[in-house]
């Protein structure tokens, strides 16, 4: 799935299309939202990167990664909340 998603965005890019993803390897469905006790918009995160500055990355052209895809098997992203 990871290969698929990243030659994908590397296309667009090719085609100098713009690209914006956060794929985490988590196991929570609403990533954006207030979930858990915690604003998970600002606390997950891929490499040190957080949804929402990918977002701000992509959304306002800035110069930092816009596509990220955790490189964790799922759901092992450490920064995801733990579910019993």
């Amino acid at each position: 799935m990871n290969a698929t998603v990243h030659s994908v965005m590397a296309a667009r890019g090719v085609a100098g299309l713009r690209s914006g993803a956060f794929l985490s390897a988590c196991i929570v469905h609403c990533q954006t939202i207030y979930n858990e006790g915690q604003d998970r918009w600002a606390a997950w995160n891929i490499g040190g990167i957080t949804p929402s500055e990918a977002f701000a990355n992509f959304y306002f052209g800035r110069e930092g990664p816009s596509v990220l895809v955790d490189p964790q098997p799922y759901p092992a992203n450490p920064s995801c909340p733990v579910f019993t």
